[in-house]
């Protein structure tokens, strides 16, 4: 047994001289030196110049300095803060720190659509009657709170938790309370009496159905027992099936994840004092696997979420935890060295180095996939939600606007000079060969077999469509059919017309220029992807979009935004770099790039919406294009920051202050409060009833009342409110009508401006 004791200890010796860049193990040490080589090469960050320079934390331009590097560290993406650092594409702090957490995306995608797929597939083999019956209403005794609605897919989530004693105790004290362990519970009636009762109810079917779950859960343990002996060098004990009665026989229990009601769960995630396990289930609203697969359990207890519609996300807990832990784990190793933390945040600043530290505690936790945790805030995520469909499902311009991905595709591939400066010409061909590829099924699948970054992309291109799509997961309905077919089309688009041609753009570039290393074209082509698209995995966020609540309300619709911030702040680090000793080129490049990505891109979305003026109009009074271009420009620039966005906004339609697309719900109530008063004052009048006859008019009076009823239901409402003023135009033979108006919605000046 000594002996064991000691090789198990040697074994962790090794482990912890190791950390992982890219997909090698590599000696500690030698990292340690390549991350500190990197950071050697870089000035002191500015605002440590400015510290140094007083005895205290004082001063105009520190303070200055300081809020600027808070803000800026709040808008950064991690991969593009990292690829800063190292200042070229796939250096070491990015193959060091994003790329193994990237890697852990790609095999949680895989292994949570294997389960998703299999958890579908066991519940459509349920008799459709059965499946029906999951909302219904059962008698449950005095299982719960007096007057409480329980209904039979309560009932199986309930038989879910009692596989083993583990859960079975959690659920106990979780729902009912438990003073020795100091946890407050739900409120409910409860004890295994009751539940036994409770679960008498069930049919055949439905104990096949919970069989089947924990067959299938038990199958992770394996990954869970490796992770624990990487931990501690030993397995873990096996926390036992219980055997459960019911009147069809004895029943083999299992295992299945704690899903805790985080309306009451949830405490803080402490990087700095925690080791990888530790910190991987710090988030106690998250399943924590080594206290329900193993008997070395915290004692910790919740309210249990016995939502029925969730039970493929069950799993997603655990897989996070099977996926991530080596990445956290590597993480950690890295950030929590003394000197190299000590040297990051001389270099770069401790507002930047405290973000890449809070982006990893984010990714432990699983922070961005948790659920809202209070009324408030699930009430406003819902709005959110239904926001988001209401105003990009089926929306013409959200569609036709996605193609516009290639242009900073383009200036990605221009901008990057590892693989030799090439002309536009060259680009344009290579994306001209990539759109002509995304047609043909043999290179998308090429493309989806080798990159897992495009496997998972169309559920991450964006974080709201994202979010909508995880919401209405293992949801069925008519109004969850449309709004997951509307956000699905979104994806599609974006896919096939922008990302598989960028992609295949960048791939083949690489593959020219290094023949025979396939894997880091992948890696490239990926990161091409991601850092001139918007992305909307967890891992893709900037501190600013992993903000929950009323705050989200800020960044919604941002994505894009947020890809275009960090591209057009590496034009600007790249311009102040070069313009001492190369002026002129510097500023051709800084130039060319501003006019590609902003003015071209103010022109491109112009002409989608059918709002470009006239370049010299008639009436002087009215904007030609040079000004329409300047002034969206720099609207397109200013929206890269959230609120100085809606301000700039407001400024580009002429009417102020905007509240943002967070506010439009709020605005469509007040808009359909004041309609509605009109109406009334208007009834009884005669003048108002002829103008009934205008259609126009009549779908204008009531858009407000549409978009208020698309941000309550989540269904499409912006575009319907288009196509009824086309229509409405139609019907009042208005000048110039055409049938894209009732794609568009009519204009009076751009039904003009055809002629």
């Amino acid at each position: 047994q000594l002996h064991e004791t000691i090789k198990r200890y040697e074994k962790q010796g090794r482990a912890a001289k190791k950390i992982r860049v890219g997909a090698e193990e590599q000696d500690r040490a030698l990292v340690k030196a390549e991350l500190l080589s990197a950071l050697a090469g870089r000035d002191t960050a500015a605002v440590n110049r400015l510290r140094g320079k007083a005895a205290s934390a004082e001063g105009v331009f520190y303070g200055a300095a300081s809020v600027v590097a808070q803000v800026d560290a709040q808008l950064l993406k991690v991969e593009a803060l990292l690829e800063a650092i190292d200042g070229k594409p796939l250096g070491v702090w990015h193959q060091a720190i994003y790329e193994p957490f990237n890697q852990a995306a790609t095999q949680k995608y895989d292994l949570q659509a294997e389960v998703s797929q299999l958890i579908g597939e066991l519940i459509e083999a349920l008799p459709k009657e059965v499946r029906r019956n999951f909302g219904k209403r059962v008698d449950a005794g005095t299982l719960g709170r007096p007057g409480m609605k329980i209904t039979r897919g309560n009932l199986i989530m309930l038989a879910l938790n009692v596989g083993n004693e583990s859960n079975l105790d959690k659920l106990i004290r979780g729902m009912g309370g438990d003073a020795e362990t100091n946890v407050k519970g739900a409120g409910w009636n409860i004890n295994e009496q009751l539940i036994d009762t409770a679960l008498e109810q069930l049919t055949q079917e439905e104990w096949n159905l919970v069989q089947a779950v924990w067959q299938h859960a038990e199958k992770l343990y394996p990954a869970v027992e490796a992770i624990y002996r990487r931990e501690h060098g030993i397995s873990p004990d096996r926390v036992e099936p219980r055997t459960i009665k019911t009147k069809f026989g004895d029943i083999k229990g299992g295992y299945f994840p704690m899903m805790y009601d985080r309306t009451i769960a949830g405490v803080s995630t402490d990087l700095s004092q925690k080791t990888a396990m530790e910190l991987m289930q710090a988030e106690v609203g998250r399943a924590t696997v080594n206290s329900s697969m193993t008997k070395a359990r915290t004692g910790y207890a919740a309210p249990v979420d016995l939502d029925i519609s969730r039970l493929a996300l069950g799993m997603d807990n655990t897989i996070h935890f099977i996926t991530h832990y080596e990445a956290v784990r590597n993480a950690n190793k890295i950030l929590g060295d003394k000197d190299v933390r000590a040297e990051l945040e001389q270099k770069i600043g401790p507002a930047y180095a405290d973000q890449i530290v809070k982006w990893v505690a984010a990714l432990a936790s699983n922070g961005n996939d948790s659920p809202p945790v209070d009324i408030i805030q699930k009430g406003m995520q819902s709005l959110y939600n239904n926001t988001t469909v209401a105003v990009l499902g089926f929306s013409y311009s959200t569609l036709a606007m996605q193609t516009l991905g290639l242009i900073n595709g383009q200036d990605r591939l221009l901008a990057d000079k590892n693989y030799g400066p090439v002309s536009i010409a060259v680009v344009q061909k290579d994306i001209a060969a990539g759109v002509a590829a995304a047609a043909k099924p043999q290179h998308v699948q090429f493309v989806m077999e080798v990159s897992g970054e495009m496997r998972s992309r169309r559920k991450s291109m964006d974080r709201e469509v994202a979010q909508v799509l995880k919401n209405i997961a293992g949801k069925e309905g008519k109004v969850t059919a449309a709004q997951r077919f509307s956000m699905e089309a979104i994806a599609q688009v974006q896919f096939y017309t922008v990302d598989i041609p960028v992609w295949t753009a960048a791939y083949n570039r690489a593959l020219k220029a290094e023949p025979g290393d396939t894997n880091k074209a992948v890696k490239y082509a990926d990161r091409v992807v991601r850092l001139s698209q918007s992305a909307g995995g967890l891992k893709d966020l900037a501190a600013i979009q992993r903000h929950k609540g009323i705050v989200k309300g800020l960044t919604m619709f941002y994505s894009f935004f947020s890809a275009l911030y960090a591209v057009l702040r590496g034009a600007g680090v790249e311009f102040s770099e070069n313009v001492r000793s190369k002026p002129v080129a510097a500023t051709t490049r800084a130039a060319t790039r501003l006019f590609v990505l902003l003015a071209l891109q103010s022109v491109a979305t112009g002409l989608v919406r059918g709002e470009l003026p006239e370049m010299e109009p008639e009436n002087e009074d009215e904007e030609n294009m040079l000004q329409y271009i300047l002034k969206e420009s720099a609207a397109t620039a200013l929206g890269t920051i959230p609120v100085v966005r809606d301000i700039a906004a407001g400024w580009a339609s002429g009417y102020g202050y905007n509240g943002g697309a967070g506010t439009i719900a709020f605005e469509a109530v007040d808009r359909s409060l004041k309609g509605l008063e009109k109406i009334v004052n208007e009834l009884g009048e005669e003048e108002a009833v002829a103008a009934e006859a205008d259609y126009e008019a009549l779908a204008r009076k009531y858009a407000p009342f549409v978009l208020l009823g698309g941000a309550l239901t989540g269904l499409p409402a912006v575009q319907a409110n288009r196509t009824l003023d086309g229509l409405g135009a139609y019907y009042d033979d208005a000048d110039d009508w055409n049938w894209t108006d009732l794609v568009r919605g009519y204009d009076p000046k751009r039904a003009a401006r055809r002629e």
